[in-house]
């Protein structure tokens, strides 16, 4: 009979979050804040959305493509309930507030861990900060990549 091996060794260190760099707690605030700023911006551009959808269904965009007098009609409703309601605004701050939160996730990126500690901190990072959302390119996944790949061809970073 084969001797049963577990899969995963148990660790040979406990996480401290005391041992983390200042440097690493700074970036981690401006990732939670841009993360903040973004959840709101998301769901005040989901209620203009939503406005915009029942915009839509009672003024329908003309189906005759080349009927003018129809689109500049409708484009002129279209740019009233615009003005009014704010649709491009709230799309603007919806993407300013992704390119601060991929601004947040690139700098924890660029950081290389000092030790296995941070190292798995940011690990955790990515899975909270990327794993949860939907998020096309995984920034701080290929940091910690990085600094695995340090581990295991320099052995710059010791457990």
């Amino acid at each position: 009979m084969l001797p049963v091996v577990p899969a995963f060794a148990a660790p040979e260190m406990a996480l401290d979050g005391t041992a983390v760099s200042q440097e690493l707690r700074d970036l981690v605030a401006v990732l939670q804040a841009a993360d903040d700023a973004l959840k709101a911006a998301e769901a005040a551009f989901d209620g203009k959305h939503l406005a915009y959808r029942r915009f839509e269904k009672k003024n329908p965009q003309p189906s005759n493509g080349h009927d003018r007098r129809a689109w500049r009609r409708w484009d002129g409703k279209f740019k009233r309930w615009e003005r009014e309601n704010g649709y491009f605004a709230a799309q603007s701050a919806q993407r300013a507030a992704w390119r601060a939160f991929d601004n947040a996730r690139r700098a924890i990126a660029e950081y290389r861990a000092r030790d296995m500690n941070e190292m798995v901190h940011m690990a955790c990072l990515a899975y909270v900060f990327e794993g949860k959302r939907r998020c096309s390119d995984h920034i701080l996944s290929a940091g910690v990549a990085l600094d695995v790949a340090l581990l295991g061809t320099a052995g710059r970073i010791a457990a």
